[in-house]
Parts: C-alpha cells; structure tokens; sequence
C-alpha cells in the first residue's frame, strides 16, 4: 500500500490524497482518492471487508512504508485483531516497497499525459486516475469495444419523466472522463455544474474534444442538464444508488 499526496489541485470531490493498494500476486489494483491522511483507517477497513467477501480469501499481510497514516496506533490494532501480518519498509527505502510506488508513480504519470493531451482541467486528476486504473486492470482477453478517448464531448440521453416538457431536449452535452464505479455506463462530467452522472445511454463522439464543449450544437445553444429530482439519491465513493426506476440508470452526484 502506497500514499500519494497532497496534490496541488483539488479533485472535484475535494481529494488531496491518491490511497493505492495493489496485489503482489495478481497485480489488480485499487486506487481511492481521499480528502485526509486520516481517511486511510476507515478507507482501508472498507476494502478489507468488500475484498475478502468478493474474494473469499483473507488478506494474509499489507506492505507499506513508514508513514505515520500507516502505523497509527488505530491501523496497527486493527491488522493485529484482523490478523494481518504488518511489514514496513526501512526508512529512505522506497524500493523495499517497489510495486505500490511504481504503480503509484505510473498512475499520475499517465494522469499528467492525459491531461495535457485533453487540456481537460487539472481538478479531474481524481476521476483521470480511476480511469487509468480502469483500464490496466482489464485483461486482454476481456471485450475492450466499450473503451473511449478520455475527453470526448458525449450526448446523454434525458428519459422522458426527466424533460420539463415534450418540447424539452432528449439528451444534454457532457464530457466523457470514465467508466461506471458498480454498474455499466460511463461517467460524465458536466462543466457547466462540475456535476458527475454516470449513464449507459451514451452516445460518444470522439472526434470532438471537450473544448468544443459550447459550440457543437445546431443552434449554436449548449443544452443544459435537467435538474434532477429531490428524491435522487447522491453518492460518495463508497455507494451508488439510483431511486427512480425509470432514470435509466442514471446516477448523478459530485466527483472524486
């Protein structure tokens, strides 16, 4: 487990941290974006939980360095209860926890290039990085069709109880910046509200870069995104819910 941070730009979810936990013996890869170093306990407490449910395997031991957020007396009492064999790199020995920082540094790495080859703002670092990891977690022989350039302009479909009128847009303009966190579709940033929805009523054109974002209507007009209703459920990144049956799986809420 590795700790990137505080990065100099906020995330839309107001991220400053980047938690990374990456298995030795598969290589798959979790990323989390967190606001504190202190978020780490419960963060990790969380992924423990889900993992070892989904897996049906216990988590035998964690790497990490010396970090204060990684030996605080509330995480070493919690591997200990759990079982978990707690080793920590040596001081000023960043290789004896090679594969978390490798993967750590990758990551932004390839955030950095996506940002400047998109010139999507820098405050979507946190949605970039899920994206990435999205994709490296993929196998080869896995359906890849469904994989877009990050920063393409996007029609998202508007379901009929959602227009204000017969009259109103079927779809409002967005930009593409990932995949669903639990469930199939895409996320979509809308930046006229820094809004983040996710959606598989997707139409992608990646042709177009966001910086077209307000000028590829026929009328010259951007659409705006209807407001959703209050009965809409909002999401962290723990949970994603939808309460309307008829939304089209459309999930809206702020970002990472």
């Amino acid at each position: 487990m590795d700790l990137w941070g505080p990065s100099p730009v906020e995330s839309l979810g107001d991220a400053q941290f980047l938690f990374c936990i990456d298995d030795d013996a598969t290589r798959y890869t979790w990323v989390f974006p967190i606001k504190n170093k202190s978020d780490i306990f419960q963060t990790y407490v969380k992924f423990q939980k889900h993992v070892e449910r989904m897996s049906g395997l216990k988590i035998k031991a964690v790497r990490t360095d010396l970090g204060g957020e990684f030996i605080s007396n509330e995480v070493l009492k919690h591997l200990e209860c759990e079982g978990v064999d707690a080793q920590h790199t040596n001081a000023y020995s960043p290789q004896m926890n090679g594969i978390a920082k490798c993967v750590n540094q990758t990551v932004h790495d390839d955030v950095r290039v996506i940002l400047d080859k998109t010139q999507l703002p820098d405050q979507l670092w946190a949605e970039l990085a899920l994206t990435f990891i999205y994709v490296k977690n993929r196998k080869r022989d896995l359906q890849l069709k469904h994989l877009k350039i990050p920063g393409s302009l996007a029609n998202v479909h508007v379901p009929p109880t959602r227009r204000e009128s017969k009259h109103a847009p079927r779809a409002w303009k967005g930009v593409v910046v990932g995949y669903a966190l639990s469930t199939r579709g895409y996320r979509v940033w809308d930046p006229s509200t820094d809004d983040i929805v996710e959606s598989k009523h997707v139409e992608v054109d990646e042709s177009r870069n966001w910086s077209e974002f307000k000028s590829v209507n026929k009328d010259g007009k951007t659409v705006d995104k209807p407001e959703l209703d209050k009965e809409e459920i909002y999401y962290d990144a723990e949970t994603i819910t939808d309460s309307d049956e008829d939304s089209s799986d459309d999930v809206m809420g702020m970002g990472v």
